[in-house]
């Protein structure tokens, strides 16, 4: 009756996650020094909103379908961001009790096809398959390797209203 995860953005985060279920319950953890949350969701009902928040007060958001794991970087928070029509997030997630059936798993699935085809070649370069990774749960470790390299790769994004904004120094992008 868990749910885990990553919370990352190249970098583990440090800070809280808040689990919000269906019916509005809230449940909050500290992050841990790898960047790894465990926190039990026993009686929660699903679907389940997430909303880490780093000690500097920047946020980023993650979804769980169910009692599964629930990564939260940069990616999942654009993968919501595109599935919630572009709209504010903290927005759906103060309102999550009304608005979580709006939130669609097909919404879901093509918002996270056109990211993971988006970045697919810096999927490729760390042999992984943008076609089929599921980066909400699959597990992986804040060490520059694999997914957390294309998290590094990537860097920040800037949410804003209908828009999102990439700033990568080591990339010039």
């Amino acid at each position: 009756n868990a749910i885990t995860g990553m919370a990352a953005i190249g970098r583990p985060l440090d800070g809280y996650v808040y689990i919000q279920d269906a019916a509005g319950i809230v449940i909050n953890v500290s992050i841990a020094a790898d960047g790894s949350y465990q926190t039990d969701a026993s009686g929660m009902q699903p679907p389940f909103i997430v909303r880490a928040q780093a000690s500097d007060g920047r946020v980023w958001y993650s979804y769980a379908p169910s009692l599964v794991p629930a990564n939260v970087s940069q990616l999942t928070t654009l993968v919501m961001f595109i599935a919630n029509g572009k709209a504010d997030l903290a927005v759906l997630y103060d309102n999550w009790v009304q608005r979580h059936d709006s939130l669609t798993a097909s919404a879901m699935l093509h918002a996270q096809a056109v990211v993971n085809l988006n970045f697919s070649g810096l999927f490729e370069r760390q042999g992984l398959d943008h076609t089929v990774y599921n980066f909400f749960t699959a597990s992986f470790a804040a060490d520059g390797t694999g997914f957390d390299a294309v998290l590094d790769a990537i860097g920040p994004i800037s949410f804003g209203a209908g828009i999102y904004q990439f700033s990568n120094p080591a990339h010039q992008a």
